[in-house]
């Protein structure tokens, strides 16, 4: 049985606390987020037997109706589809309007129970990769995991050894107040100003190459774009900004991340867009912030941190933020797009998805692109 439930519906009910989802990006605030930028969307939720929350919006491109489900399904009661999960679709294609369904599932979505099923019966497509750290082992376990050359850096940093360096993050991770959070507007607008140095760094280091991507790039880290994401998932305390001062009062580095503690069954947080500027570099501060950040993410209950993306061939990185990033080790995550085909005629259906002009190739990269 399905019932359809409002993004509203879902946001009273987290909110007194009837029910924790599995995913960061399933929670219905990140709906008004991924959607900010599509024409018309109606999101909404699918709730299976009341056992499984399925978010959703649907969308329309050209002749083609496509659902989209952010994550894979939420199960808010427990041992729910021990059973038959080819229901999950023909329950939603008897319900639903689409003629493609297109479900992501990031590195950091815990239920992947049903993904043997979905390589036999769906096209099943590697998506992205990510860094995982384990929030809840000892700080040291953590800090030991890291590359010898990002202890080096941390040790020249802070000018301390491994062991009163970890004694320092233990007891203050805000390093004495140079580390600072500033999750409000004028968090936003100092981690716009930094974005600039970021993009202006990006543009000198690509020699103008790909300036379509540079576009694109350009409008994400504008300061309209930061303050309208920052307006959205603010109400719940979704984004914060965390800074570390530089030669002047003024940040010298800073990250946005995602988080929830109080939503998720496992409170994570999730490294949104980094920057800094080249003499916080020089001064190794962007490696000291991120320890920071996860010393105080560990300090205040979450479990896991994730570092916002990697490619796939990451171990072979000579520089920019894939070497920075694989420097604080982690286990290697994959994510996976299951694209379902209405009726389940796969072949058929990508051929009919074709003839009305939108490539599958193409809603791939147009919802690639809402995070």
């Amino acid at each position: 049985m399905i019932e359809l439930l409002s993004s509203g519906s879902i946001k009273a009910m987290l909110r007194k606390k009837n029910m924790k989802l599995d995913s960061l990006f399933a929670l219905p605030w990140f709906l008004d987020y991924i959607t900010r930028d599509l024409p018309q969307p109606r999101k909404f939720y699918v709730l299976l037997n009341e056992q499984v929350l399925i978010p959703v919006v649907s969308l329309q491109m050209k002749k083609l109706k496509v659902a989209y489900s952010p994550s894979p399904p939420n199960i808010i009661v427990e041992d729910a589809l021990g059973g038959n999960n080819e229901d999950i679709f023909n329950e939603m294609d008897s319900t639903l309007d689409y003629h493609v369904f297109v479900m992501r599932v990031h590195p950091h979505d815990e239920n992947r129970y049903f993904l043997s099923y979905m390589v036999e019966k769906q096209l099943f497509i590697e998506d992205r990769y990510d860094l995982y750290i384990d929030l809840k082992k000892k700080l040291s376990e953590i800090y030991y995991g890291f590359e010898k050359r990002t202890r080096y850096t941390l040790r020249k940093a802070l000018g301390l050894d491994d062991g009163k360096l970890l004694e320092k993050f233990n007891e203050d991770p805000y390093l004495g107040g140079i580390v600072y959070e500033k999750s409000d507007e004028s968090g936003a607008h100092y981690f716009s100003e930094l974005l600039r140095y970021q993009f202006a760094k990006i543009v000198f280091e690509s020699k103008w190459k790909n300036s379509k991507e540079l576009l694109a790039l350009y409008k994400y880290y504008s300061p309209e774009n930061i303050l309208r994401v920052y307006r959205i998932l603010s109400e719940e305390n979704l984004l914060r900004f965390f800074f570390i001062e530089g030669r002047s009062s003024l940040p010298g580095a800073g990250v946005a991340v995602f988080v929830s503690n109080a939503y998720l069954k496992s409170p994570m947080a999730y490294w949104w867009l980094g920057a800094s500027t080249y003499n916080a570099e020089k001064n190794k501060l962007p490696a000291a912030l991120q320890f920071s950040i996860m010393s105080i993410l560990k300090k205040e209950g979450y479990e896991r941190y994730f570092l916002g993306g990697v490619s796939k061939d990451y171990l072979r990185a000579s520089g920019g933020p894939a070497l920075f990033k694989r420097g604080f080790g982690g286990d290697l995550k994959k994510g996976y797009i299951v694209v379902h085909v209405r009726g389940g005629f796969l072949d058929r259906g990508l051929r009919l998805i074709s003839s009305l002009g939108v490539p599958i190739g193409k809603i791939i990269s147009c919802l690639g692109h809402s995070i």
